[in-house]
């Protein structure tokens, strides 16, 4: 029996906001199950089949933990890289050693099956000892999204970058690329996340819009309504980064974007291979040159966005909840009338 984590009050204090995570591999997908009960929760990421314990993340300092006979433990991020990577922001480093992983120090060890997004992590994981037969592969998920793609015969004019805090390094690489964009097409729109300071000189460009400072759910609601022809990844391949899953495909394509991503990005790499999103090398030049195409081409812009699209249709809820059927060999897939008690947008 996994036992709680002996700081509860911390864990529980970082832990208690609606959790990303939680939603995008379990929540939305099996949303009808929870809503009617055959899956309780617990905590933003503390849910149970049956007598199957299922824990995304972090286990949000529960004390008592409910009863259970067999633990699931879904990882998304590489911690131990994340907390050693200067790349990151210190809150977000202490934060990850607080509570990501205090309680991965318990969960590694109690569960009966880990299970992460991608084989980037899969193979981080089995470098350190845990064996790939304890492992499934759950790829994150977004609502089909209805956003329209760009057209065939229109070049690129917004052009987003949604890096999340813990993205600090990868958004000098955006900004280093958007101003060598905008050298060339500066009536380009450029979609700036909250979660990272704008350098001011793009700040200050009339094409500039900044997303709004938004919790998770708003965040959803916000990103389903906006629109732009790009959206841009330019991640390193070291430390943290080297875990991240293709979680950017599918937030992209509920604007309707295509995507433009770092050769760095291993999860993206099957997606690339069927013509999903487009992955170029770190020099700035090089992405510059990539969107010059897509000026010229702009048929092929559409097709990436299409082809993602596509890419997600595929690997979506009803992939998940394939895999989560397979999981949880006790619990009732059937659809409920309840399916859409928490539809969402």
């Amino acid at each position: 029996m996994l036992r709680a984590d002996p700081l509860p009050f911390i864990a529980r204090r970082l832990g208690r906001k609606p959790s990303a995570t939680a939603d995008l591999y379990l929540g939305l997908c099996c949303a009808d199950l929870i809503a009617d009960g055959r899956i309780e929760q617990f905590a933003p990421t503390v849910f149970r089949a049956g007598r199957t314990l299922i824990v995304l993340r972090h286990d949000a300092g529960l004390v008592p933990l409910p009863a259970h006979d067999r633990l699931i433990w879904l990882i998304d991020d590489d911690v131990p890289a994340g907390i050693g990577d200067a790349e990151l922001p210190l809150w977000y480093r202490l934060r990850l050693a607080v509570l990501e992983a205090r309680a991965a120090r318990r969960l590694v060890r109690a569960a009966d099956r880990i299970v992460v997004p991608g084989p980037s992590l899969a193979a981080v994981l089995a470098a350190r000892g845990i064996a790939r037969d304890r492992m499934t592969i759950l790829p994150p998920a977004w609502p089909a999204s209805v956003a329209p793609l760009p057209a065939p015969g229109q070049p690129p004019r917004r052009i987003a970058w949604l890096g999340a805090a813990s993205h600090a390094r990868d958004t000098q690489r955006a900004a280093a690329i958007l101003r060598l964009v905008l050298r060339d097409f500066p009536e380009t729109a450029v979609i700036w996340s909250a979660n990272n300071p704008a350098p001011p000189d793009l700040a200050r460009h009339p094409g500039f819009e900044r997303v709004p400072p938004l919790d998770w759910h708003s965040y959803r609601k916000w990103l389903g309504a906006a629109r732009f022809d790009i959206g841009l990844y330019p991640i390193g391949g070291q430390g943290f980064n080297r875990g991240r899953s293709a979680n950017k495909l599918g937030e992209y394509d509920q604007a309707g974007a295509a995507v433009l991503a770092s050769t760095a990005w291993r999860d993206a790499e099957a997606a690339a291979a069927a013509g999903a999103c487009l992955l170029l090398p770190p020099e700035p030049a090089a992405w510059r040159d990539a969107i010059r195409a897509l000026h010229s081409d702009p048929a092929r812009l559409h097709a990436l966005a299409d082809a993602n699209r596509l890419w997600q249709a595929e690997h979506g809820f009803g992939h998940q909840r394939r895999i989560w059927s397979d999981l949880l060999p006790g619990t009732d897939f059937s659809a409920s009338r309840s399916a859409s008690a928490r539809s969402v947008p």
